[in-house]
């Protein structure tokens, strides 16, 4: 739609589907603005007595991201004089909003923000009051998964400094090189592999074999002091190999094979070297 919302179906044997003819002139809604196309159906349950469950499963193991929900609920029938329509938004079994009555051709948008993903088998439920004749409807329903990425431990300036020198000096080119190369975890860049100092993340290896560098080893490099491994084989570097590399005290594991180095490299440092 206009806002980059994608809508699919989504139902369930237990529902018994209500239409309507309503254009997105003829609703009155509210900012959220689902497509008319969205509202023109309603799910309700066969069971006038059941609710309307959703429910998923949660992979993500991490609780500190949160769910946004937005209901779009709509009356698309004319009720009569005795005819009430009012319902319970349980999330996960606690009563979250109560609707009390829903006016046909007006379009409720019921939010909440910031519920814990801690869930496992997650249940979104719409449950008839007792003072209602009729069964709980909705239209639509959207469901986000913010994840905050300030709790991942951040990389070390230095280091961050450091590669991103690296990238723009020699044109690296990885798609996912951007922001921060450790953090989080799961979105870390190519070739780099990260460990916890002392409050930071730090870069420990440094993988960029067959990245078409060209010219000298990056001076950069140096500033990578907790680096444990590094790999510059299958480019096109060239000069003499820097005396810098001697320095890393961390350093146990380099690979320059395949470029046009000259010079070697002290056998004290790294452990392993080809």
């Amino acid at each position: 739609d206009p806002y980059d919302r994608i809508w699919e179906p989504y139902w369930d044997v237990k529902w018994r589907l209500i239409g309507s003819n309503h254009s997105n002139h003829a609703l009155d809604q509210e900012a959220f603005k689902p497509p008319a196309v969205v509202l023109e159906t309603a799910a309700t349950p066969i069971n006038a007595t059941a609710s309307l469950d959703f429910h998923w499963e949660n992979d993500d193991n991490e609780t500190q991201h949160q769910y946004y929900f937005y209901l779009h609920l709509t009356e698309l029938q004319q009720l009569g004089a005795d005819q009430t329509r009012s319902f319970n938004i349980n999330m996960d079994g606690e009563t979250w909003n109560t609707l009390e009555s829903l006016k046909y051709g007006e379009v409720y948008t019921k939010h909440v923000r910031g519920l814990s993903s801690g869930c496992k088998k997650c249940r979104i439920s719409l449950i008839r009051t007792e003072s209602s004749t009729l069964p709980p409807i909705i239209s639509a329903l959207e469901i986000y998964l913010a994840k905050d990425f300030s709790l991942g431990l951040e990389t070390k300036k230095d280091d961050v400094d450091a590669v991103t020198n690296i990238k723009r000096a020699y044109r690296v080119d990885r798609r996912n090189w951007q922001g921060d190369p450790c953090a989080p975890k799961a979105y870390k860049w190519d070739g780099v592999e990260c460990s916890f100092f002392d409050g930071f993340q730090r870069i420990t290896s440094l993988n960029l074999s067959s990245s078409g560098l060209t010219g000298r080893i990056p001076a950069d490099i140096s500033k990578l002091t907790m680096l444990k491994s590094l790999d510059l084989s299958d480019n096109d570097l060239s000069g003499n190999i820097p005396y810098f590399l001697e320095q890393l005290k961390s350093l146990t594991y380099l690979n320059l094979a395949n470029n046009n180095l000259t010079g070697s490299v002290s056998n004290r440092t790294p452990s392993k070297t080809k």
